[in-house]
């Protein structure tokens, strides 16, 4: 106790001294305390002398009115503060594999009432939980200063242990750390425990599944179920629907092989969560945005600028405009023919690899004169055509392809350019966006539906280029028309706010990751996993694609005994893997691995398909 003293005494306690002191509770809490590990104060005279570490003025000044519940699990990790009838938790800081040495512990520690006749009588903690024991104290604002982390120079710490699957966050000196549920849970509970970490843009709501009511209350405030956020002195109140997502924990996550709306990654849904309530400090939530504030040009800027570096996108003024769309993939089938043909009678080619080149071809009929290039329908789409072999229409106005196709799995590897000195090629890359690098000046015009690898649905990304734009047909309606959203920044009517921003979220994320080259390296890396399982399987599965134009990101395979395919999507969704079944039309299985498909994922069904062939062999 005498060292502690001589340590407190050389310090002046303001917030950011917090972790300092909780540093020194963690070096000597179990030496100078005892096996329990706890601290009692007492408002009398003698026995504040005696603990007078504590009772430092600097120190009481932080002090926040906690319920005095819940000792009994708290125990080694408790300061029992009886003068006030307080529990301060003191907490593990988030691991860190840094060698600089930090502190190992954050004490929760904000106001408590000035005026010591506020306090209540000593007495020592129950297991019974309570809010506030005076108006005095109830009237208090314990959130002016808030608890503190600080972490010995660096402000990053990994906040997340395994449990978790989040993080490194950064802190600075705006950043709070307040424990949800305290750590080291004592059986029968088990190791479980999370954080509520309030950020400078909002709060991030942890999950609540798997631990005991005991434990979930220690977020109750004055008798009220909240998640308080320190920071901005707000609270989220656990009978709002936005927490019924949290009562879910990561683990309860299946993996999701469907087509599209996709997989999204974890880190992205994490931080949408996190703004969810409120974005970036506005005070509202980005879906409440007006779609001409400063708030959402600073969202929808800043994803066109990330896609812009994600696709090397040039920028020069005869370059190409990024346009933010309604409609789905399905309304550019029209829109391209209207913006690149001035008239009905112009023509335009197109090579069909799947359903979704002929509904493409079938719509354009409307609007100009379409060739059928070439199509793989009588071989039921298992090859794309080879370029050498194709002579286009030389008054074509455009080329126009698909990727990828979904339901037939094959994907075309490289672009051809068009055959025509004039000519455009255009692409539907619904299924392909942003998996992998494309060089984007082969190309008049891109556009996708882009649920598959990039977010939510209800965004339509065209990119088109800028001198194409302005030589649509006269008939051609206004929100099909670039020339109208071009000129007004994909802002000429109410944008998906929503999806824009959580597209916007996965492009940082890309980004992060090390862009499209190190993007591709991982679905090819998966792709290949799952496509040697199949053609290694001794015939029990086949997939009917030419293995040259496999997609890397819609497998699609069948059984050798059609009977056994339903019961292997039924026993695959027992083991949390979904969405396998193929479409309609053709049958069979499908399991689709875009970017947000963990490797772990690829694995596991991997190890699956082998125990089932192994089972019915």
């Amino acid at each position: 106790m005498k060292h502690l003293e001589r340590i407190a005494a050389g310090n002046r306690f303001s917030q950011l001294h917090c972790g300092a002191i909780a540093s020194c509770f963690a070096e000597h809490v179990l030496e100078d305390f005892g096996p329990e590990g706890w601290i009692e104060l007492y408002p009398d005279e003698e026995e504040a002398r005696e603990h007078s570490f504590l009772n430092h003025t600097h120190v009481r000044d932080k002090l926040l009115w906690i319920n005095d519940a819940n000792d009994w699990f708290l125990k080694n990790q408790v300061i029992c503060c009886l003068s006030n009838a307080n529990l301060l938790p003191l907490l593990p800081l988030p691991h860190s594999t840094e060698p600089t040495p930090r502190p190992n512990y954050c004490l929760v520690a904000p106001q408590v009432p000035a005026d010591p006749e506020a306090a209540p009588r000593p007495r020592r903690p129950t297991t019974q939980r309570r809010g506030p024991r005076t108006p005095a104290a109830a009237a208090a604002n314990p959130f002016a200063a808030g608890p503190s982390f600080t972490a010995s120079g660096s402000g990053t710490a990994a906040a997340a242990d395994p449990s978790f699957h989040a993080g490194p966050y950064t802190f600075d000196d705006y950043a709070r750390t307040v424990p949800l549920i305290p750590p080291r849970v004592t059986p029968p509970y088990g190791p479980e425990y999370e954080y509520f970490i309030p950020y400078p843009t909002g709060p991030q709501l942890p999950p609540f599944h798997g631990t005991p009511p005991e434990v979930r209350e220690q977020i109750i405030w004055d008798s009220q179920k909240r998640i308080i956020d320190t920071l901005n002195a707000r609270f989220l109140d656990l009978s709002l629907s936005i927490t019924s997502s949290t009562s879910s924990t990561a683990t309860d996550r299946v993996f999701n092989f469907a087509d599209g709306p996709a997989v999204l990654s974890e880190p992205v849904i994490r931080k949408a969560l996190e703004d969810i309530l409120i974005w970036n400090g506005s005070g509202m939530s980005f879906m409440e945005m007006c779609h001409r504030g400063k708030e959402f040009t600073s969202i929808i800027d800043k994803a066109e600028s990330d896609l812009r570096s994600l696709l090397n996108i040039p920028i020069d003024e005869f370059s190409f405009v990024v346009l933010f769309l309604q409609g789905g993939a399905t309304s550019q089938f029209s829109a391209v023919s209207l913006n690149l043909c001035s008239s009905p009678q112009d023509h335009v080619d197109y090579l069909i690899t799947g359903s979704w080149g002929d509904k493409a071809a079938r719509e354009v009929a409307k609007y100009s004169s379409v060739s059928f290039l070439w199509s793989g329908k009588g071989e039921n789409y298992v090859r794309v055509p080879d370029f050498g072999s194709l002579k286009q229409n030389p008054r074509a106005k455009y080329l126009h392809i698909c990727a990828n196709e979904t339901i037939y799995g094959a994907e075309f590897k490289d672009y051809l350019t068009s055959l025509n000195e004039e000519g455009l090629l255009v692409a539907d890359m619904s299924s392909t966006f942003c998996s992998k690098t494309v060089d984007v000046s082969k190309f008049g015009v891109i556009y996708t539906g882009a649920q598959k690898n990039v977010g939510p649905a209800g965004v339509t990304i065209v990119i088109v280029r800028r001198d194409l734009i302005g030589k649509s047909q006269k008939n051609t309606p206004v929100m099909l028309d670039y020339k109208i959203h071009a000129e007004n920044k994909s802002l000429y009517n109410t944008p998906p706010c929503f999806g824009i921003y959580m597209y916007g979220l996965v492009f940082e994320d890309l980004l992060q990751q090390g862009g499209l080259e190190e993007v591709e390296n991982k679905n090819v890396a998966k792709g290949q996993l799952l496509y040697d399982a199949i053609d290694n399987g001794e015939g029990f599965f086949r997939c009917p694609v030419k293995k040259l134009v496999r997609s890397l990101m819609n497998v699609p395979f069948r059984l050798v005994n059609s009977e056994l395919e339903g019961q292997f999507i039924k026993q695959a969704a027992k083991e949390k893997m979904v969405t396998l079944k193929r479409h309609r039309s053709v049958g069979g299985m499908r399991a689709s691995i875009y970017n947000a498909m963990p490797l772990a994922g690829v694995q596991k069904m991997v190890a699956f398909m082998k125990d089932y062939q192994a089972r019915h062999s």
